[in-house]
């Protein structure tokens, strides 16, 4: 039997094939956010992986935003035309880290293009602080955290705060001579996307502004984290997403988290995923 697992993110999909004891690993540059994403680009990039993994038995998909069942049935039946296979499972992203990354109760936190922090008891129960979008929620993700970089930006424009290097980094990045002009940024289909790829540039430029953007952020993720934790009775929690590649952010939010164990994920969801899917299956335990 061959076995795949998926993690699809708001910049990447990445997969991996478990055939016997072989891995083969694929990904593609194509941001997959269910919030964000049409459904033709999904199947398009969908198709685009099948050229290149074959056929597949068995496959489990990670995804962030399928935090309804609605998205996660769009999903399933995108992936289930493509694939031509009924043994598909999906989960929200944070859901698919959780199971495999815990074999009991355990705190997932994410901080990518996204933000969410999921739990899991000993039972199996899930429990879930954040993650709704980037119009309600997702605070301290990366497109937060460069949405406020912006924001500052117009502040700045507008006298409202002093002068600080981190504006002079946003009009670089974006391309624009006037601060007015990064409202055309509101006009690409894939701002979402193209917003949060400045993280990389603002985490490596820590500046007062940037700090101060930081102490924001955690100010709401690291409450949420430690809720979650309380919940479930666990000391550890697994971070995971880009934003947490950042030394300076990783150490602040440990450091808000003394009392806990942060452990930071090798990132290699799809690999981890598609053990677990081989798991479920051979144990018969397909949720």
């Amino acid at each position: 039997m061959i076995y795949m697992g998926v993690d699809g993110g708001g910049t990447h999909l990445r997969a991996t094939v478990l055939n016997e004891d072989i891995l083969k690993k694929y990904s593609i540059e194509s941001g997959v956010n269910l919030t964000a994403t049409k459904e033709e680009d999904l199947k398009k990039t969908f198709e685009e992986l099948k050229s290149k993994t074959g056929r597949v038995d068995y496959i489990t998909l990670s995804f962030s935003g399928a935090g309804t069942q609605n998205r996660k049935d769009i999903l399933k039946n995108i992936v289930k035309d493509v694939y031509e296979i009924e043994n598909i499972i999906v989960y929200h992203d944070a859901e698919g880290m959780l199971y495999s990354d815990f074999k009991g109760k355990g705190v997932v936190v994410i901080s990518g293009t996204g933000s969410v922090v999921f739990a899991k008891d000993d039972d199996n129960n899930l429990y879930r602080s954040g993650g709704w979008g980037h119009l309600f929620g997702d605070k301290c993700s990366g497109f937060w955290l460069c949405n406020r970089a912006i924001q500052k930006t117009f502040d700045y424009r507008d006298e409202l705060v002093i002068k600080d290097d981190l504006y002079d980094l946003v009009k670089e990045y974006f391309k624009v001579d006037n601060i007015e002009d990064l409202t055309d940024i509101q006009k690409k289909s894939d701002f979402k996307t193209y917003i949060a790829s400045f993280s990389k540039v603002m985490l490596s430029n820590i500046t007062p502004a940037v700090e101060e953007i930081i102490k924001e952020g955690l100010d709401d993720l690291v409450p949420r984290c430690e809720s979650m934790l309380k919940k479930v009775g666990s000391k550890k929690i697994s971070a995971h997403g880009g934003v947490f590649k950042s030394e300076y952010f990783i150490n602040e939010f440990k450091n808000r988290l003394k009392n806990y164990e942060v452990e930071l994920s090798d990132e290699d969801v799809a690999t981890k995923i598609s053990f677990y899917t081989k798991e479920l299956y051979e144990r018969g335990d397909v949720k």
